[in-house]
């Protein structure tokens, strides 16, 4: 059986006097990361220059402190060489014209129907209650339908 920390989403009722509504904030993930990169010194500082408000506790900060783990590095993968970025752009800003590959071929335009009906169309226009020059929907139709040929 699941404990409620595991199924949180499944009961979550807004009605219930216990239930904390989910709040994120940039600010409080970048905090946390002075927290944990530059201990309590760097959290409180960014605290201070951000101009955010102490949001954890004590018993959290401990607890943060005490349960973070640096990444494992992978030992038998080599290291890729470093690159020094240009001056005029970065590695996540794309430029297509500065593309390694070429464009492909599109066709412009609709695209052409195998099978398309080619020949005279005609609309015609019914209106209820019909003017007085004119039949009656009723034989339109019938005409329509006698003059109808495959």
């Amino acid at each position: 059986m699941a404990r409620r920390s595991q199924s949180s989403s499944l009961g979550d009722n807004p009605l219930d006097p216990n239930y904390l509504r989910p709040h994120y904030r940039e600010e409080y993930r970048m905090a946390i990361d002075a927290l944990v990169e530059e201990d309590v010194e760097g959290y409180y500082n960014f605290l201070q220059s951000a101009n955010v408000v102490d949001f954890l506790s004590r018993s959290e900060i401990e607890h943060i402190k005490s349960t973070v783990q640096s990444p494992q590095s992978a030992g038998n993968v080599p290291e890729l060489p470093y690159r020094e970025i240009d001056q005029d752009g970065s590695s996540d800003t794309y430029w297509p014209l500065h593309s390694d590959l070429d464009a492909p071929g599109l066709d412009l335009g609709w695209p052409l129907q195998q099978h398309s009906f080619v020949g005279p169309t005609e609309v015609t226009m019914l209106v209820n209650p019909a003017d007085p020059e004119r039949p009656s929907i009723k034989e339109q139709a019938r005409r329509l339908i006698k003059a109808a040929h495959q």
